[in-house]
C-alpha cells in the first residue's frame, strides 16, 4: 500500500500488470496445491491432509486410500452430521449434553486455576 503512489508515479498504468501478473500467477499455485475440502466432515479432514506430498493430486491419492482402510471412521463421521435446528430432543449439536473442557492439560473444566504451593495459580 505504502509502494503504490510511487509505482503510480514511475510505471504509471503499468502498476495494473503487475497486480494482472501476480494474480495470473496465484491461480496454478492454488489449483496444484489446495485440495478441495467442501462437503467433507472434520474426520475426513485429517484424512484429506495426511498426505506427506504437496501437490493436490497426491493428497487426493492418499484421501482415497485412506478411506478406503477406515470406512469406519468416515460413516460414522457422516452419520454425527445433523443440521443446528434439527437436533435431536429439540437441542442444538445433535442432542448430545454441552461439555465443559479445559484446554489446559491437567486441569478439570470449570475450575479457575490449580493450587500449587498453596497459591492459586492462574
Amino acid at each position: 500500500v505504502l509502494l503504490l503512489p510511487t509505482m503510480f508515479k514511475n510505471i504509471s498504468e503499468k502498476t495494473f500488470y503487475v497486480f494482472g501478473a501476480c494474480n495470473a500467477i496465484s491461480i496454478p499455485i492454488v489449483w496444484a496445491l489446495y485440495p478441495e475440502s467442501s462437503q467433507r466432515t472434520l474426520e475426513e479432514m485429517d484424512l484429506l491432509f495426511a498426505s506427506d506430498s504437496w501437490w493436490n493430486w497426491d493428497a487426493e491419492k492418499t484421501f482415497a486410500r485412506l478411506k478406503e482402510e477406515n470406512p469406519d471412521l468416515v460413516k460414522a463421521a457422516r452419520a454425527r452430521q445433523t443440521s443446528v435446528a434439527g437436533g435431536a430432543g429439540g437441542e442444538m449439536g445433535g442432542g448430545r449434553k454441552n461439555r465443559a473442557m479445559s484446554l489446559v492439560p491437567g486441569e478439570k473444566a470449570g475450575s479457575e486455576g490449580s493450587e500449587e504451593g498453596g497459591e492459586k495459580v492462574r
